[in-house]
């Protein structure tokens, strides 16, 4: 009896070696496996994806650059219904996007740098990963429109973990991502409005003015400005019983990160001799291109900057400086978005 017992147990101790040495030989064998799959597996999570644009590069380039804006395009916000996105900061360097989802996870999105209209780097923070992705946009003009890159490195990836993306083909799925969302990007500029200005033959404005040299926008606010240098004029004029030629303007000499030189003045028939804190100017009759802004004045700054840019696109080559044409009196009008005022600039 005991003779039989001591070898069953000797049996179970063989049977049980040799499972163990199976096992260790399978586990042996499939590490080994992995870390040939490591050695062949992608060593940095990255990609890069392009698209042709019919668009100009300052059209496609303030789409990206503003983070509100990619609500509208966005491969996984259009795909993931649960994702919630915040956005703070104005478009640029301070911009700054972050996002919660039960099916995508959190994280964060940072602009790092934004070169206008030429590339934007952004530094992106997952709360499920450790360290950071750097994703990069581009934007390159060619033969129709507007190359876009957008590309992603995620960083060296842990040599163990290099099999596990190239058995889920993550890059594949980014990849697929990232031309989700260029498609997106691509049918969102080309179909919003185009800004196309009028030509137009403008005659000659004489006009009496009140230079203001260095206003920044914050004393432009309200028409502060506008009311203290029309008020200066309107009372002169009315002393010397000279009549207005046209609605009032305002021409800008210069700008520099919201700080502007301005002549506010008023269209008149004829040169004349004004007193001594006035002047007087004349803006020559020519070809000039235009468009008209709706909207409170404070409003019109985005007006001129597509007209700036479509300037410099063009290569065109201002002869004056561009002034406005305060076409309608504000208080005549019954909502703000009547107003009208007319952006000129002679070419």
């Amino acid at each position: 009896m005991v003779q039989t017992y001591n070898l069953h147990l000797l049996t179970t101790k063989i049977f049980l070696m040799k499972l163990l040495k199976g096992i260790l030989l399978i586990a042996v064998i499939l590490l080994g496996v992995w870390v040939i799959l490591a050695m062949m597996g992608p060593k940095e999570f990255s990609t890069s994806r392009s698209i042709v644009i019919n668009a100009s590069q300052s059209e496609v380039y303030k789409e990206v650059v503003d983070f509100n804006n990619w609500q509208a395009w966005s491969p996984w916000a259009k795909k993931d219904s649960t994702m919630v996105t915040t956005v703070q900061g104005e478009p640029g360097v301070s911009g700054e996007m972050s996002w919660t989802s039960a099916e995508s996870g959190s994280g964060s999105q940072k602009c790092t740098e934004a070169i206008p209209y030429s590339s934007i780097n952004t530094e992106l923070a997952f709360d499920e990963w450790e360290g950071k992705s750097q994703a990069n946009w581009t934007f390159e003009a060619v033969e129709g429109g507007t190359k876009a890159t957008w590309s992603m490195n995620g960083g060296e990836l842990p040599f163990m973990i290099r099999p596990v993306i190239m058995l889920l083909d993550q890059t594949a799925a980014l990849e697929a991502d990232y031309d989700a969302g260029l498609a997106n990007l691509k049918e969102v500029v080309e179909n919003a409005p185009k800004f196309n200005p009028e030509k137009e033959e403008m005659a000659a404005v004489f006009y009496i003015g009140k230079s203001r040299i260095g206003i920044s926008i914050a004393e432009l606010a309200n028409g502060e400005a506008h009311g203290a240098a029309y008020g200066e004029i309107g009372a002169y004029m009315a002393e010397n019983n000279v009549q207005m030629a046209g609605m009032p303007i305002c021409i800008t000499h210069a700008y520099n990160e919201g700080v502007m030189d301005l002549t506010f003045a008023m269209p008149v028939t004829d040169s004349l001799t004004v007193a001594e804190s006035l002047m007087a100017g004349m803006i020559p009759a020519g070809k000039c291109l235009t468009t008209i802004h709706y909207g409170s004045y404070d409003s019109s700054a985005e007006t001129w900057e597509r007209f700036s840019d479509f300037i410099e696109e063009n290569g065109i080559v201002p002869t004056h400086a561009p002034y406005e044409i305060y076409v309608n009196d504000p208080a005549t009008v019954n909502d703000p978005s009547e107003i009208m005022t007319k952006i000129v600039f002679p070419i």
